[in-house]
């Protein structure tokens, strides 16, 4: 029986036969040695300009451990973090880290997917995004996808009102899709279900769905 997999999330498994990439921060009391597989960036909100260097050093020391599968999360927030400028700098920083590990971006955007298009496009076909918790429209959506980015969806999909959404959602080829929990107190089991219901699917076929894509851009099986 296939796992359900959560690509991003800021909890602990619960469950020892799902798969659960855990966020990571470089700050050391964020630090714990329980983690298994996990994912470590320099999220835009806690970007220390006065030592981004050190930061910098910080993460190349984990992100090289095999059990990091991701660099992130990491990106572009305009309604909290220091000025554009810096924060595209550290983000293709980052990215140019991921692509010498040649290991996956989880992407953080707010209020800033004008910029994120023209960096995804300068990095297309070298570094592979995956933008998570993704709430947007449908013309967001259709870029992301244009540039071959992945979109990862959250609790969000189990809001009975939010029937953009899931349209958008089911919208979106499979091939493209991840799910994760983030810091919702939803369980990603909960999460597939609704999914598995918006795409008209049986549960075991999400599941393969996202195990394949997984599969693709975290083990590049």
């Amino acid at each position: 029986m296939l796992p359900f997999i959560n690509i991003h999330s800021h909890q602990f498994n619960e469950n020892a036969d799902d798969i659960c990439i855990v966020d990571w921060h470089t700050s050391p009391k964020e630090n714990n040695n329980k983690l298994s597989l996990f994912s470590a960036g320099i999220h835009p909100w806690y970007i220390d300009a006065l030592n981004i260097e050190i930061q910098l050093e910080q993460l190349k020391e984990v992100v090289v451990k095999a059990n990091c599968m991701a660099i992130g999360e990491c990106g572009l927030d305009k309604l909290k973090g220091p000025e554009m400028s810096l924060q595209i700098e550290l983000f293709e920083k980052q990215i140019d880290l991921a692509i010498q590990l040649q290991k996956p971006l989880i992407v953080h955007c707010v209020k800033a997917f004008d910029v994120l298009f023209a960096i995804i496009k300068k990095y297309q076909n070298k570094a592979t995004f995956v933008i998570h918790g993704f709430n947007q429209n449908e013309q967001v959506a259709l870029q992301l996808i244009q540039f071959g980015a992945y979109i990862s969806f959250g609790a969000a999909l189990l809001n009975v009102k939010n029937n953009k959404l899931k349209l958008i959602f089911d919208q979106v080829p499979n091939k493209n899709i991840f799910l994760e929990n983030d810091n919702s107190d939803s369980g990603i089991h909960q999460i597939f279900e609704a999914a598995a219901s918006i795409k008209k699917c049986e549960l075991y076929v999400m599941k393969e769905i996202i195990f394949a894509n997984y599969k693709t851009v975290f083990t590049h099986e």
